[in-house]
């Protein structure tokens, strides 16, 4: 635990200098945290979930390649080749995948805060996953769908989309929030959290999978087995992920906090953040049960929402000590969450440089 510790206290206070040092410097400190963090993914070892899964694409991505295993992108298998033609090494390939990953944020976040790089930094690195899997690197990618959609250059970010395919197949997801009618949607508060509610309290009462049960699979014809093999998939491996009323608590005031926002600063980049934010949970909320729970996945290319209505709201609170308390709890908040899930596999942090490292499940 205490790596993380030290890392993240260390992110803290270089978000606290953010205000105090000039552009300059915030750049220079940014850059010092990109290397921090990629240190921290880049020399772990056998620490992280789907750590042997990962390793073993990378050290048997011919053989991945030739025989299509599991059905792995075609983009990230190459990026794998090419990391390993350069150097044979997975650490080495941590090291420059994790270093492409925050940069590429890094950029994004200094695209649309040049007047305080640093703190929107701070702020994305704390909203960000511990260590990313490989729909994550498709994201990293995908977020430069965000400038182009608010320049209105479409056929651009159908192209990136593209790009983020080849990493991972979910994010032609991102195709159906491109038209403006979705991404510039304005609706009133009590609409969204209503909306928001109901569909918290379908998917707890009944369950979309229970739903599929009753209604779908009976409509699948018998001959062929079709209704069978759609039950059979339904059945194992359920991977739930409940949603508390914590969550639901945080998400409605989240809704207010840029409710009272947007009356006084109508940027086009504060509603389209809204309206991803707002698709983030709503699809988590929805998709909560048993298999169904795997399209939660889809929340993910609507991430950047979330991080980006935090930096606002946080330079919306004209008190500095207030919103300094504000980013203290969320850093709190986060940092605590950075655990909930797979414990066991993150702590305690492993390294290239210890000598024994026990055999773990993944």
């Amino acid at each position: 635990m205490l790596p993380y510790v030290i890392v993240y206290l260390t992110l803290l206070i270089t978000f606290i200098l953010g205000r105090k040092v000039s552009i300059k410097d915030q750049k220079i400190l940014s850059y010092a945290l990109i290397i921090i963090f990629t240190l921290l993914r880049g020399l772990r070892w056998k620490t992280g979930t789907d750590w042997d899964y990962y390793e073993d694409i990378f050290t048997n991505v011919d053989q991945y390649i030739k025989y299509d295993l599991n059905q792995v992108e075609i983009g990230f298998l190459y990026f794998n080749k090419l990391i390993k033609v350069l150097y044979d090494n997975y650490t080495f390939y941590l090291i420059v995948s994790n270093l492409l990953f925050l940069i590429s944020y890094y950029k994004f976040c200094y695209y649309f805060f040049k007047s305080y790089p640093l703190e929107a930094f701070s702020i994305c690195l704390i909203c960000l996953d511990l260590f990313p899997v490989r729909q994550t690197f498709a994201v990293a990618i995908i977020i430069w769908v965000v400038p182009l959609m608010l320049q209105k250059k479409y056929i651009q970010s159908v192209f990136v989309i593209l790009m983020a395919y080849f990493v991972h197949r979910t994010s032609l997801i991102m195709l159906l929030f491109l038209p403006p009618v979705i991404h510039n949607i304005k609706l009133s508060y009590l609409t969204r959290v209503i909306s928001y509610i109901c569909i918290f309290i379908l998917s707890a009462k009944w369950g979309l999978e229970q739903l599929i049960n009753s209604y779908v699979l009976p409509l699948l014809p018998s001959d062929g087995g079709a209704a069978y093999r759609a039950l059979l998939y339904m059945n194992p491996n359920k991977n739930d992920h409940e949603i508390g009323i914590t969550s639901i608590i945080i998400t409605c005031i989240i809704l207010f906090a840029v409710k009272i926002l947007l009356k006084k600063n109508n940027s086009t980049l504060l509603l389209v953040s809204l309206n991803a934010y707002y698709l983030h949970q709503t699809i988590f909320v929805l998709f909560q049960d048993g298999v169904v729970a795997e399209f939660s996945r889809f929340a993910s290319y609507f991430s950047w929402g979330y991080f980006i209505l935090i930096i606002f709201i946080y330079k919306g609170i004209n008190n500095r000590k207030i919103a300094l308390t504000f980013i203290c709890i969320l850093f709190l908040y986060k940092f605590n969450s950075l655990f909930n899930s797979y414990n066991e596999l993150l702590i305690p942090y492993y390294s290239i440089f210890d000598n024994y490292i026990p055999n773990r499940t993944f």
